[in-house]
């Protein structure tokens, strides 16, 4: 996510879809969903999400949470960052 988003907001909105998907598992305690900041990286502040499913359900899961993830973000206004590079050119 970019800079300047709220962590705690995002957390919360990602939780709340992890709730919403019967497949992903919510206990015991040590494999309930997580979400973490993972990294302050040049262009972005990014996140270390994990949820546990059974295996059958890894890759539906999988695929079809991104796309999720993705139309929460822009329902949210949450901003993907992408890299930029400034070039400063001198005469």
């Amino acid at each position: 996510m970019e800079y300047g988003e709220n962590v705690d907001k995002v957390r919360e909105k990602l939780m709340q879809l992890f709730a919403e998907d019967p497949r992903i598992l919510q206990a015991p305690e040590a494999n309930k969903p997580f979400v973490g900041l993972e990294t302050l990286a040049d262009s972005s502040v990014n996140l270390a999400i994990r949820v546990w499913v059974k295996t059958e359900d890894y890759w539906a899961v999988h695929y079809q949470m991104q796309q999720r993830i993705y139309d929460l973000f822009n329902r949210e206004g949450i901003n993907i960052p992408f890299p930029q590079t400034v070039i400063h050119i001198e005469k």
